[in-house]
């Protein structure tokens, strides 16, 4: 789940650019900097890449559709990750709250819809 959110987020950065292809092309010569904050260890060293060999800290293994996606963001951004151990930060314990509540609206709704609808399979 935490690397389909880095791809959407990916994706509205590229929103925020514009999809053209004359944006894209300033986008591979100027390549913007972010900074991907995590608490996915292993996702964010299979995302450092080392400054001497160029090469990534851990093998990139499937799902391979999801890293060929990252590679196209790759050329068109700077992207830096950045691990900080799970509810460590004001900002992450937030993030934990809100994501919280948005799951218990979901699944309250989801009942609600189901029970309303009963001829629709889950």
């Amino acid at each position: 789940m935490e690397f389909h959110g880095l791809l959407l987020g990916l994706g509205a950065c590229l929103d925020l650019y514009g999809r053209s292809k004359e944006r894209i092309k300033q986008l591979e010569v100027v390549r913007p900097r972010i900074w991907w904050v995590t608490d996915r260890e292993h996702l964010a060293l299979s995302l450092w890449k080392n400054p001497d060999t160029g090469d990534y800290h851990y093998k990139r293994r499937e799902p391979y559709h999801l890293w060929r996606a990252l590679s196209f963001y790759e050329e068109l951004f700077q992207i830096t990750p950045i691990f900080t151990p799970r509810a460590t930060d004001h900002f992450q314990h937030a993030a934990d709250k809100l994501a919280g509540f948005g799951r218990s609206l979901m699944k309250k709704e989801r009942a609600e819809f189901i029970a309303q609808n009963p001829s629709i399979p889950e």
